[in-house]
């Protein structure tokens, strides 16, 4: 069973690739995602960024859609299935250093997109 659809309301908004990027300053997992829904076929992007700072007990997770153009979907998405190796962060391939800029210790490349909203993943 996948995430809630934006479109259709079914839960068929599943991950179809991904890639992990280096922690930055204020997360520890960073991962960039393509969702695609199974039911209406509704496109997005998904990022999934989850901090384990401070007490042991607590651990804060962010994990969104987000409206982004569906060139720049595709573009994504072709960079992710160029890495060859996608789950591994530390990997140096062109994608990851395009995908891993940093300023100031914070991950900015989701600045650098086209993007027209956000929206909740929920189950």
């Amino acid at each position: 069973m996948g995430f809630l659809c934006p479109e259709c309301k079914n839960k068929e908004l599943e991950i179809t690739s991904s890639i992990e990027i280096p922690p930055d300053t204020r997360s520890d997992e960073i991962t960039l995602q393509v969702l695609r829904c199974t039911r209406c076929g509704f496109k997005s992007l998904g990022l999934y960024e989850e901090s384990r700072r401070g007490n042991l007990r607590e651990e804060y997770v962010n994990h969104k859609g987000i409206y982004i153009p569906e060139a720049e979907l595709k573009d994504i998405e072709l960079m992710i299935k160029k890495c060859p190796d996608p789950r591994n962060s530390k990997c140096i391939c062109d994608s990851h250093r395009y995908f891993s800029v940093k300023a100031k210790g914070r991950w900015k490349c989701i600045e650098r997109l086209i993007y027209y909203n956000t929206f909740v993943l929920e189950f």
